[in-house]
């Protein structure tokens, strides 16, 4: 399996530790297919330096980021990532599988005080 090396993507298992007030909110996800690919696709809010586990599609083939100044992608293992939030912004984060494509709509935003 090859990954792509962007955004800090490492493979390997730790143990994911987050600050309380790092709590995600999370969407619903929205599938679709397109060119006979299936898409799903959620929405995460983050505050700047929380993180949310994220599945995997099956047999993920890469990861990305298309502004990794926003967060970086702790990829865990072959099933789950880590998208970890490091300064105010959005992007999108994918994981592409060989039929599947899971796509994360992320917003990072400042702490709530």
């Amino acid at each position: 399996m090859k990954l792509a090396n962007i955004c800090s993507c490492a493979l390997g298992l730790g143990v994911l530790i987050s600050a309380p007030q790092a709590s995600a909110e999370i969407s619903k996800p929205v599938e679709s297919v397109v060119n006979g690919m299936h898409v799903v696709d959620r929405m995460i809010v983050l505050q700047v330096g929380g993180s949310e586990i994220a599945a995997l599609p099956p047999n993920v083939q890469s990861a990305s980021t298309s502004v990794p100044d926003v967060l970086s992608i702790n990829l865990v293992s072959h099933q789950v990532a880590e998208i970890m939030a490091r300064k105010e912004g959005r992007t999108d984060v994918l994981f592409s599988g060989r039929d599947t494509i899971y796509r994360y709509h992320v917003t990072v935003q400042r702490p709530q005080h």
